[in-house]
């Protein structure tokens, strides 16, 4: 690099883009680099160019287009304009001018309303997960809806009607019977004279078993 000590490492920049006969809008289109950047860069004016740690980035991009050596540039630049292009413990990214600034009170409601949500979230998952625990660990109940118990009727057609919870196989009189995905089932049976003894056993997917009995009387009046 024939590097003059009189010379910016900006003023040496533009001079080598200036001989390779080079302008600064092409520059700007091939490098992608914003062309009031590379003015600065030229110019020395840091007051528009970003912190060290990106302004390294842009002068070994500007180095490169020019097929220059890129750490050699580097040097040259932190001896000629003595700004270190390291970053340093007070460097900050740069800020989002579009941000809007929110209050302090509006960052403490964001942070509870975040904590609230997780937990409620998680407490979903609790209750989930004890509710299908619950299926396999609590026994089977059976709801019957008709006929009530000590029915009396001279009828004897008899519609059966009820409900299973936590139940995977039913029973009725020793015989299977099935159940809708609700857990609704309906039986149609004949009675005999006098006292009938009907018995339900409902299993849950454990294998315990609960069983419950109606008495209809059929009489003969």
């Amino acid at each position: 690099m024939e590097a003059k000590e009189e010379l910016t490492c900006g003023a040496y920049l533009r001079k080598v883009r200036e001989q390779k006969g080079i302008t600064l809008d092409k520059v700007s289109q091939d490098s992608k680099i914003v062309k009031r950047l590379l003015q600065a860069i030229e110019n020395d004016d840091y007051r528009v160019l970003p912190p060290p740690v990106y302004l390294k980035g842009l002068i070994k991009k500007y180095a490169h287009y020019l097929h220059l050596d890129e750490e050699q540039v580097l040097e040259f630049y932190q001896k000629s304009n003595g700004r270190k292009v390291s970053s340093g413990n007070k460097d900050t990214l740069p800020q989002n001018r579009f941000v809007t600034p929110h209050s302090f009170t509006f960052k403490i409601f964001s942070k509870v309303l975040s904590q609230i949500i997780k937990y409620s979230l998680l407490l979903v998952i609790l209750v989930y997960f004890i509710f299908e625990l619950a299926q396999f660990i609590l026994p089977a109940r059976i709801i019957i809806f008709y006929p009530p118990q000590d029915l009396m009727t001279s009828v004897p057609e008899l519609t059966l009607s009820g409900k299973v919870i936590r139940t995977k196989t039913l029973y009725f009189q020793g015989q299977e019977i099935s159940f809708d995905s609700q857990g609704f089932f309906k039986e149609q049976i004949t009675l005999n004279p006098g006292l009938n003894v009907l018995e339900f056993k409902a299993i849950n997917s454990l294998g315990k078993t609960t069983t419950i009995e109606q008495k209809v009387i059929l009489s003969s009046f």
